[in-house]
């Protein structure tokens, strides 16, 4: 299934809670996924990824998607690097615009833009306004920016996460 523009822009906005409410969150866990389903909207359902590596960097992906199609919404990449289409169409935000064909380096946000692959442009963090946490270095710093992307993707329920391993 093929998701427009504004599909996504609406799945993004739709609240959702954690299917299995007050579930313990590990983050010492290498990969994690939560299921998600929106009270407003029960046709779609979402899924929130956590992964982290420790192998050659600290690397720390935070992932939206929705579940069904497995289109992913938006992700940001505390590592790792990206290169963008060469191609500019009119679904391309004007921010998104200058990286055409470029590398972007860590940090990075990933997000849905119509007709391209799922989550195919990314822009340097630091250009986009709207995400607090720039860098995560340490255990405090995933935990800001895991509840940062809970708020991002709009989820309303809430979650624990093991506080031993912080």
């Amino acid at each position: 299934m093929l998701l427009t523009q504004s599909q996504a822009d609406y799945l993004l906005a739709l609240p959702k809670e954690v299917k299995n409410e007050g579930k313990m969150i590990d983050l010492s866990e290498n990969k994690i996924v939560l299921d998600l389903v929106s009270p407003e909207d029960d046709e779609w359902k979402f899924s929130f990824h956590i992964f982290s590596s420790t192998k050659i960097s600290f690397r720390i992906n935070l992932h939206h998607q929705e579940a069904r199609s497995k289109t992913g919404l938006l992700r940001i990449d505390f590592g790792g690097r990206h290169c963008n289409p060469v191609e500019v169409n009119h679904f391309v935000p004007n921010i998104a615009a200058p990286f055409a064909g470029k590398w972007i380096e860590k940090p990075h946000i990933h997000f849905f833009v119509e007709s391209y692959s799922p989550l195919a442009w990314a822009i340097p963090l630091t250009e986009y306004k709207a995400f607090p946490v720039l860098v995560v270095n340490n255990k405090d710093d995933l935990l800001r920016a895991v509840l940062a992307f809970s708020d991002k993707i709009n989820i309303t329920s809430h979650f624990s996460i093991q506080h031993s391993i912080l």
